[in-house]
């Protein structure tokens, strides 16, 4: 007789014995005598294993219905008729006549794109040393990378999705921030769909071939790629740094430059942003940004006062920096994020190296 979608049904593999309901992936209905990809949702586990036998009974009265071969024990409810999930289950069909091809499709499909070998012996039900010894073939034969990191491989047609996904996030980036030198890797992340272990060893890959830099903070730099300014921006930049350099430790903001330099608050934001990027103003918090020489020439004062008072006299460097508490506080918090200074009782020292 013909299986409908959701039918109630027994499926028996090997000794073991389960109910639940049959779900149809690429038909409406099986008629008798035809094949098709179908999921077992069941009530209860069933021990087996890709390549095992099964057979399909109704679940009462207890008619036989057929039977096949397992596929894959999946964690997900699968959607019927989607294209993927079929091309999927097909490949998965044809690995089954050997064991390294079902390694292949297992370590192909897996939902993080990359997997440990503990992941991939159970899906193979293969011990450790055989999984490894496939794998070894796979790599041999180009179709696997051992990512050296927590026992992790990947397939390489895999690596190579991943790396051009990346890449593309990247340029894309660039081409809709131009006036940037470098790109927050929190802003790569949450463009991309790659797992946060995966994506770092793309990126330190790709600049231990040459095409990025990694700086600190957590920032990508294109290893060539130089900002090209309009002279009119160019000449807004050299005006923003000398007004905050002229202003030290009581510089204006960006929305009093803003109106000063008759420009938009838009546009000085886009160029405080690449003066950042050059390392040519830092941001110390909220709108409060300090040209380098004002940094560089507090970082020297605090070193000063420290090491002639054994501890931070505040009010010494601020008169020393001619500033206000305003502006110094939240310039000494940077310092100890930075690990320049730290808090011992209520009083600041610098911190050992």
């Amino acid at each position: 007789r013909a299986v409908s979608n959701r039918s109630h049904v027994r499926v028996h593999c090997g000794t073991s014995e389960a109910v639940g309901e049959v779900v149809l992936l690429d038909s409406e209905e099986l008629e008798p005598g035809s094949e098709g990809l179908v999921q077992f949702r069941l009530e209860s586990p069933l021990v087996c294993a890709p390549g095992d036998r099964y057979i399909l009974r109704l679940q009462s009265p207890m008619v036989t219905l057929g039977g096949g071969v397992v596929l894959e024990e999946s964690r997900y409810r699968l959607k019927r008729f989607k294209t993927f999930v079929i091309d999927e289950l097909g490949r998965q069909a044809k690995s089954l006549g050997s064991t390294v091809s079902l390694l292949e499709a297992q370590l192909a499909r897996s939902p993080e794109r990359w997997a440990t070998v503990q992941q991939l012996q159970g899906e193979i039900k293969r011990p450790r040393e055989d999984t490894l010894a496939l794998l070894s073939e796979l790599v041999t034969e180009g179709k696997a990378l051992d990512l050296g990191q927590a026992d992790r491989w990947i397939h390489s047609e895999t690596y190579e999705l991943c790396l051009a996904e990346v890449r593309d996030a990247i340029e894309g980036w660039f081409e809709t921030n131009p006036l940037r030198a470098r790109m927050d890797v929190r802003d790569l992340r949450r463009a991309v769909k790659v797992e946060q272990g995966l994506l770092r060893i793309l990126l330190e890959r790709e600049e231990a071939e040459g095409h990025y830099r990694l700086d600190a903070g957590g920032f990508l730099v294109p290893v060539g790629r130089e900002v090209e300014l309009d002279d009119a921006t160019r000449a807004l930049k050299e005006r923003v740094v000398e007004a905050l350099t002229s202003a030290a430790f009581q510089p204006p903001s960006p929305a009093e430059l803003a109106d000063a330099l008759g420009s938009s608050l838009e546009k000085i934001e886009e160029v405080f942003r690449l003066l950042q990027d050059e390392g040519e103003v830092t941001r110390i918090e909220g709108d409060l940004y300090l040209s380098k020489s004002a940094v560089d020439r507090a970082r020297d004062a605090v070193i000063q006062n420290c090491e002639r008072n054994g501890h931070l006299e505040i009010p010494q460097l601020r008169d020393a920096l001619g500033t206000t508490r305003k502006f110094l506080i939240p310039v000494l918090e940077q310092f100890d994020t930075a690990g320049l200074t730290l808090r011992q009782g209520g009083r600041r020292v610098l911190k050992k190296r």
